[in-house]
């Protein structure tokens, strides 16, 4: 590298990007535009840009000249795989718990209740400045400037994240300090507004999903976590609309002056009302799951809200159950496809080792090798 330069070291990159043969092509159209004055010439300029800065910015993070401040996060730190795992456990009981809250008007500053409230208000607070300390993959490298990380979180879960932790935060100043109408507007409107902003943290989920999908893996462990949030999602569904279909129960509004949750339960002399509620949600998502499969249920709408709220879930049944049964066969076809390959590959290699005399203790400790390197995570 020294030799014609005077004894100075030409300086490139260790090696370069990935897609930079793409950009040798981006160049050439640019080029060919320029001569006929194509309109085209425009967005041949910005794609050449932006090809440019992802190449010089692979060449600086190559040759060593990019700094990762101590405090940023890479995507795929031991600290932040337990906070993307603690932040999917906490979603969880918030999705689980909040329609539960509002369905049965319960007190969330209760029993376990008021202990998962807390965990998920501090947890939460606590997650904004993670999320500005958190580094990000952009076209193809791991963004770690602390500028571009704080411009994408806030347009992006900022604002969101910001109204909910305050929400939960005024919600526990009016518990703790208030007279009786100040709780009574909190229960009536603060409190269940809260509740129902929290639900919005669903869409969180996916990017939390997303980001742990990155994580490496095998490619049945993979499969298995598909077919795995494939339950989840359909137990989860059923959870919404039996909390939803006993909150239309309970509902003062009937048309007909009648609601499912006063049917008298068949051989007993009790009615829905007066059971436990646990006997009233196990009611109401056994009614849930009766309409996205073939199965049959005692419970009957009883006025015009249930009835309409009936129909929709059918029609809801009929496209997702369709969907559903093609979804498990999919995932079920692609952990045998997977569990075939292995086992063929190791079939080979045991007739291999038969074949060329090795010994029995060898053979057993090479097809041992081999078949954790084919269940190996991959990157």
């Amino acid at each position: 590298d020294t030799a014609g330069n005077g004894g100075n070291s030409c300086l490139r990159p260790l090696s370069l990007p990935v897609g930079w043969p793409g950009n040798v092509q981006l160049r050439d159209e640019l080029m060919e535009h320029v001569t006929d004055g194509s309109p085209t010439l425009l967005n041949a300029g910005e794609k050449l840009r932006a090809a440019s800065r992802d190449f010089q910015h692979s060449a600086r993070e190559a040759s060593g000249n990019i700094r990762t401040p101590r405090y940023i996060m890479m995507p795929m730190s031991p600290f932040r795989i337990v906070l993307d795992i603690v932040s999917l456990a906490i979603l969880m009981w918030d999705l689980t718990t909040v329609p539960i809250v509002i369905a049965w008007e319960l007190e969330a500053e209760q029993d376990i209740l008021l202990w998962g409230v807390w965990i998920s208000r501090i947890y939460w607070t606590i997650d904004i400045p993670f999320n500005f300390q958190t580094a990000f993959y952009q076209h193809g490298h791991v963004e770690v400037q602390p500028l571009a990380i704080a411009r994408r979180y806030l347009r992006t879960w900022f604002l969101v994240d910001v109204a909910i932790v305050i929400m939960d935060w005024l919600s526990m100043l009016f518990t703790i300090g208030g007279d009786t109408s100040v709780k009574v507007l909190r229960l009536s409107k603060l409190n269940r507004l809260v509740r129902l902003v929290r639900v919005f943290r669903m869409f969180r989920l996916s990017e939390v999903v997303a980001q742990m999908e990155e994580y490496p893996s095998s490619d049945a462990v993979r499969a298995l976590m598909e077919l795995f949030q494939v339950f989840v999602a359909i137990i989860y569904l059923n959870h919404l609309i039996g909390c939803i279909w006993y909150a239309i129960g309970n509902d003062r509004y009937s048309d007909t002056g009648a609601h499912w949750i006063d049917s008298p339960i068949e051989n007993s002399e009790f009615t829905y009302r007066q059971t436990h509620p646990i006997y009233q949600y196990l009611t109401a998502v056994h009614w849930s799951m009766t309409q996205m499969t073939p199965g049959s249920s005692q419970v009957q709408p009883q006025n015009s809200t249930e009835r309409f709220f009936n129909v929709v879930c059918l029609l809801i049944g009929t496209l997702f159950f369709s969907s559903l049964v093609s979804a498990i066969s999919g995932k079920t076809m692609d952990l045998k496809i997977i569990k075939q390959e292995q086992t063929q590959k190791l079939a080979k290699l045991r007739r291999y080792l038969n074949q060329s005399n090795v010994t029995p203790g060898l053979a057993a400790r090479v097809t041992q090798q081999v078949a954790s390197r084919l269940r190996a995570p991959k990157a």
